[in-house]
């Protein structure tokens, strides 16, 4: 079936697909936002399960083994995800200016670069997995453990990938709720496959992992199944799989930006686990438990971004600079009215969510995990204006200015692990994050501001009739 005319493309596109170039900017950013959320939540759910078993059945210092590979995990399987995600962003781009066939061949290309960097990540990660924990100065009774279970984890990293490929080009066309099915699905598998591995097989801490590796491809393979069934767009025929160096390059471009994004801010993070693992496993396993509450209460901040980054993608392949601005509002608002009922969750429950994940009476793990989340949540409107202006701006082809707050960020982080920890101990890690957000939202949140309204000046003409598009699209078959 080839010659299918632009009309009725616009038809299927606005029937099968969100169009987020027309309509409220609101409306479409909280219809994105809670099925990602809703994501992240059974994402979430994965580590908590983990944590919740691995500390009831295997003691505290397993739950220091898995809470000790926090921040290296974040920086290989951020970078994968971060990939995935700018892959999406590419993709929503020309969708918003109805270029299908430019979308199409860049979906072809993304399969292929999302194999060959997945095959480079699983190779470096579990080669240097036990020497970069022994870098951060993981505790000798630990480090078996951490290096067991964090090599399992980086094993799977083709499967994570995969899955927030899918995800990614999914919600790319304004389809956040279909992802969310398989999530489901694959983390009562993870459930079960945890106490399975566990306490049946007796396969210790590496058994969450394989647990986790599991799920994920699970879930890959069902996206992949019910993508290529059900739209069209996301089955590229064999000749979109051809080389282009052009498609190549804007893949890894934006890619990699939100790739590195995600990893220079886990370097930081790094840095402070080095420090963190130097006070003592009450401290680490303090952190661990408070890390996982705030990265949970953390979680509608980063639904909002990725709503208002396929939100701002979209209008700008559709040159709509207006609504870019009215998105921005909206979501701007949406993370205020979060931070304040994240406080309110902080100071009424929090430490009955903290007692209960770490399944200890040990009253110095509790008191120092409340501690970090009394410290680090009055500060999340800064991390959530933050995460808007970093995650949407390469939607609008601006890279160096997020890279750049990721910078400050990791920067500040090992100033502070190495500076100033040292002498001030465990406080000066509570108060690093609220310091380095606040200086990273007012920087990139004003380039963000600045380079919207310069767009709006611009008048610059829609992706669609800046280069000679064809208004027809070859086969979908």
């Amino acid at each position: 079936m080839s010659g299918i005319n632009i009309d009725f493309l616009k038809e299927r596109k606005l029937k099968t697909t969100g169009d987020y170039t027309v309509g409220s900017p609101m409306k479409h950013l909280l219809g994105f936002a809670f099925p990602v959320l809703f994501g992240y939540v059974l994402q979430q759910l994965y580590n908590l399960v983990d944590t919740k078993i691995v500390g009831a059945t295997l003691g505290e210092t397993a739950l220091a083994a898995v809470g000790a590979t926090a921040s290296l995990s974040f920086l290989i399987i951020g970078f994968a995800t971060g990939m995935a995600n700018g892959m999406g962003i590419v993709v929503a781009k020309y969708f918003g200016a109805e270029k299908f066939d430019d979308m199409r061949k860049t979906i072809g290309c993304s399969y292929v670069v999302t194999v060959a960097i997945s095959i480079l990540l699983t190779a470096l990660s579990c080669a240097s997995a036990k020497p970069l924990l022994r870098l951060l100065d993981t505790p000798d009774e630990i480090i078996a453990m951490s290096a067991e279970y964090i090599t399992v984890i980086f094993a799977g990293i083709l499967f994570t990938m995969f899955f927030n490929l899918f995800a990614a080009l999914l919600r790319a066309m304004g389809n956040p709720v279909a992802p969310i099915m398989f999530l489901l699905l694959s983390t009562v598998i993870n459930i079960v496959l945890d106490y399975a591995f566990i306490l049946v097989f007796d396969m210790g801490v590496g058994g969450a992992g394989y647990a986790t590796v599991a799920a994920q491809f699970i879930s890959a393979l069902a996206c992949f199944f019910y993508a290529a069934k059900t739209n069209p767009y996301l089955k590229p025929v064999k000749s979109d799989f051809k080389f282009r160096f052009g498609k190549v390059k804007e893949i890894l471009a934006t890619g990699a930006t939100m790739g590195f994004l995600e990893s220079i801010v886990a370097i930081g993070s790094i840095s402070l686990q080095a420090a963190i693992n130097g006070l003592g496993l009450v401290t680490i396993t303090a952190h661990t438990v408070a890390r996982k509450i705030d990265e949970m209460l953390m979680m509608p901040f980063s639904a909002i971004a990725a709503a208002l980054a396929t939100f701002v993608s979209q209008n700008f392949g559709a040159a709509k600079y207006e609504r870019i601005r009215k998105g921005i509002i909206d979501a701007a608002f949406l993370a205020l009215i979060w931070s304040a009922l994240a406080l309110l969750v902080t100071f009424t429950l929090g430490r009955i969510l903290l007692a209960w994940l770490a399944t200890t009476d040990n009253a110095d793990v509790i008191s120092t995990a409340f501690y970090y989340l009394k410290i680090n949540i009055p500060f999340f409107l800064a991390l959530g204006l933050m995460l808007l202006a970093r995650e949407s701006m390469p939607g609008i082809g601006k890279k160096a200015a997020p890279l750049l707050a990721s910078l400050i960020e990791c920067a500040g982080k090992v100033i502070i692990a190495f500076g100033l920890t040292p002498k001030f101990g465990y406080t000066a890690v509570c108060f690093s994050e609220p310091i380095l957000w606040t200086l990273s939202a007012i920087t990139v949140g004003a380039m963000f501001w600045f380079y919207t309204v310069k767009l709006i000046k611009s008048n610059k003409k829609p992706l669609s009739e800046i280069t000679d598009c064809k208004r027809t699209v070859n086969s979908f078959s």
